[in-house]
């Protein structure tokens, strides 16, 4: 029997019918996560059911409800805490998940009411909530559907400390594989799924899995030796080939002293693409940081580049300059060959290598579209920044934002989907992937959107019956759609997005 059925059949069989009896159930029900609150306190629940006082609803729940039942009463309770505590650690969505398919409870239930029926009859107490930085949630993280993790206490202490110690390798490496940290620490491999999902629920994360052994992470809200290096190439310039980059950022970490591999440039590329400090627009990516202070030898080689006149150098003319300047070899090489604002041409064999300034590739005049689509990115990442802005207030004017830049000086519009042109009143700015699932990087690109019109393609798409694959409308009908709808979907199936609709990840599009 569902809880909440379960709830409902014992307050009946254990109290005489009154005129108030429906009231008293739903009463129950909602504090204890049955009903419609996501925080459900006593005075919450006097507000909802017009109740004089929060005393009031203790006195209504004690005597209906907890003074008359036992835990003999509640064999389904008993078995939502043995299946807790057989896992010890667990997801709440996961956990939710496995209690409706067992048929224990609805997908309405709510986990911090069910978390008060079960203290309240001395079940997984030592279990609380806790976030994805493995913190007392705040009652946001729980209004906003954040990834939120069950765990016993002392399972949460070994987890944090496990965490901490995982979040620090960026720092050295910059983009590390999940993998070869649990091995280079000899880490307890049966928490590396818990650890994965952690990390890719952060708001600060970017993550990639190219394949079975390969986690490839970064926190960018941290220091990294890759945003140091991207803040000692904004001396130079903002606006630089993504191939270029590829190679910088590729010889910056493989010249360092590491007890890790280094990503390969695929992934280094997919980082670039994807990453909250860089823009991209065509083959270009537009570095989003303050210049960061360079050491004197760099200082020194930019001022030989200004006195040569040249934005290309061989390498027997620098190193004639560095070593009047009393540099040894061995340091001034390092420094070269991993320079963050020195391309180098390696084409004419060794012995030719040219040395080139990274600024000489620069375009000639920044595209319109780009400086747009940063202005637009500058705005969310300043309104994600404001923390104390209420949650509601502060997706309405994300929303706002991401309708101006879709359709602003607009008065029509086409459907990404179905092709169809609109008013732009009768389309929406629909999230590709569903917001909550954003990570602070995605929530901040402009292109996380695309136009939705209201005559069909934007509830499909938000209820999982469409999905874009390739550039590509695919449908998946669920079981309880009507003809109507199923006519809808064979008309749009197979329609092709436009390309402009396609900026930014593939990732971005509901699976």
């Amino acid at each position: 029997m569902l809880l909440a059925d379960k709830v409902k059949w014992i307050i009946k069989e254990k109290n005489r019918t009154g005129p108030n009896m429906e009231r008293d159930i739903n009463i129950v029900q909602t504090y204890y996560g049955l009903g419609s609150q996501l925080l459900p306190t006593y005075q919450s629940v006097a507000d909802k059911f017009g109740i004089s006082s929060r005393e009031r609803v203790r006195q209504i729940i004690n005597g209906k409800f907890r003074d008359k039942v036992s835990l003999e009463d509640m064999a389904e309770l008993s078995q939502i805490a043995n299946f807790i505590k057989k896992k010890g650690v667990i997801f709440v969505d996961e956990l939710m998940e496995s209690l409706v398919e067992s048929s224990l409870l609805s997908k309405e239930t709510k986990i911090v009411g069910l978390l008060q029926l079960l203290h309240t009859f001395n079940l997984c107490k030592e279990f609380e909530l806790y976030n994805v930085d493995l913190r007392k949630p705040t009652n946001t993280d729980i209004e906003e559907g954040k990834q939120l993790l069950l765990t016993h206490e002392g399972e949460q202490k070994l987890l944090l400390e496990m965490y901490q110690r995982i979040k620090t390798y960026p720092g050295m490496h910059g983009i590390c594989n999940l993998y070869d940290v649990f091995e280079n620490e000899n880490l307890n491999g049966s928490y590396l799924p818990i650890i994965k999902k952690l990390i890719s629920h952060s708001e600060y994360s970017w993550v990639n899995q190219s394949n079975e052994n390969q986690y490839f992470y970064l926190f960018e809200n941290r220091s990294n030796v890759i945003k140091n290096m991207l803040g000692k190439t904004c001396n130079i310039t903002k606006n630089i080939p993504i191939y270029i980059l590829v190679e910088l950022i590729y010889k910056y970490i493989s010249k360092r002293t590491l007890t890790l591999e280094p990503p390969s440039k695929e992934i280094i590329e997919i980082y670039i693409h994807n990453s909250t400090y860089m823009s991209i627009q065509g083959g270009n990516a537009f570095l989003d940081l303050e210049p960061k202070k360079l050491d004197l030898i760099e200082k020194d080689i930019l001022d030989f580049y200004k006195n040569i006149g040249r934005n290309t150098i061989t390498y027997t003319e620098v190193r004639s300059y560095l070593e009047r300047k009393e540099y040894t070899k061995a340091y001034y090489d390092k420094v070269l060959f991993s320079s963050p604002f020195i391309y180098i041409d390696e084409s004419k064999g060794r012995g030719n290598y040219q040395f080139i300034l990274v600024s000489n590739f620069n375009e000639s005049s920044t595209n319109d579209k780009m400086i747009e689509y940063s202005l637009y990115k500058d705005k969310l990442k300043e309104l994600n920044g404001k923390t104390d802005k209420p949650y509601n207030e502060m997706v309405r004017q994300e929303q706002q934002i991401l309708r101006n830049m879709l359709f602003k000086n607009k008065n029509t519009e086409t459907c990404a989907i179905c092709g169809r042109k609109f008013s732009v009143r009768s389309l929406v700015a629909a999230h590709k992937k569903k917001r909550k699932d954003c990570s602070e990087s995605e929530r901040t690109d402009p292109h996380i959107v695309f136009p939705l019109c209201l005559f069909g393609c934007d509830y499909l798409y938000e209820e999982g019956n469409i999905r874009i694959a390739l550039g590509e409308v695919m449908i998946e009908p669920n079981n309880d759609l009507q003809e109507t709808e199923i006519d809808y979907l064979n008309v749009i199936n197979g329609n092709e997005i436009a390309k402009r609709w396609q900026l930014g990840e593939e990732s971005y599009f509901l699976k």
